[in-house]
């Protein structure tokens, strides 16, 4: 349900091969509390921290997970709330990982409810986000698209339209999957809106493309074929022979359903 793979990119320079939350996007415990350490838990707790994210990077999940669990015991012990709920974040990653998505969404509701109590709400949208994608994944597309209109918010109150695009992106499709059409066009004219304002000519012909399968599944045929004319004409445009050979098969399927809906 991804408008764009939703970039698995690194966390930050300390997690190069993590991959699940949005590029610069989560502020890590480790970039304030390394250099703040006050007594011996914390010290032992940035421990088991880097230890766990280097097993993370060599794909070995559940020694990650038991070196983040003891990472979270000894923060919780020194009343490092924000610590705490990126380790409930990273525990997440691991049954992510593993595809045990309600196990996933479990530990970053824990971790977002933590986040929302901290003074700056530090990594709101990272964990919202997640949220959204674990839901994705799990293909539980209401869910999906409850967190989605959250970090939307967030990225629109951040200024943020790569992420704007991308959760617009990501809504336009959830929408379409639970068959609410008229909400799938709103959004889409939102991400149209937003792209042409870019100059983002991929992200013009997907939002076009998205409008004309949302008014084709409301038998909207003439409104269908004039969007997916358009996607193709950028598919042309930006040499994209992929997209143009299935938009073309596309506009040949509606063409066909068109006429035979106007001899009915």
């Amino acid at each position: 349900m991804s408008y764009r793979a939703i970039g698995l990119t690194a966390l930050t320079t300390l997690v190069l091969a993590v991959g699940l939350i949005p590029a610069n996007s989560f502020i890590w415990p480790s970039m304030q509390v390394l250099a703040q350490t006050q007594n011996s838990q914390e010290v032992e707790a940035d421990k088991f921290f880097k230890q766990g994210v280097e097993y993370l990077n060599n794909q070995k999940v559940p020694e990650a997970r038991q070196s983040f669990e003891k990472a979270l015991a000894l923060y919780q012990a020194a009343k490092k709330p924000q610590s705490e709920s990126a380790m409930l974040l990273l525990l997440g990653i691991t049954y992510n990982k593993e595809t045990n998505y309600d196990a996933a969404i479990n530990y970053y509701q824990r971790a977002l409810k933590i986040v929302q109590q901290l003074p700056k709400r530090e990594n709101e949208y990272a964990i919202v986000r997640l949220l959204g994608d674990t839901y994705q994944q799990s293909k539980n597309y209401p869910q999906a698209i409850a967190y989605y209109q959250q970090a939307l918010v967030l990225a629109r109150k951040n200024k943020d339209t790569k992420n704007e695009k991308e959760l617009l992106g990501n809504l336009g499709i959830g929408h379409i999957l639970v068959k609410n059409y008229a909400a799938a066009i709103e959004v889409s004219q939102q991400g149209l809106a937003l792209v042409k304002n870019l100059q983002d000519k991929p992200g013009a012909m997907f939002f076009l493309e998205k409008l004309g399968e949302a008014h084709y599944h409301l038998k909207q045929y003439d409104k269908s074929l004039e969007y997916v004319q358009q996607s193709l004409n950028i598919a042309r445009e930006i040499n994209d022979k992929e997209t143009e050979s299935r938009l073309t098969n596309i506009l040949g399927i509606l063409s066909y359903e068109r006429n035979q809906n106007q001899k009915r």
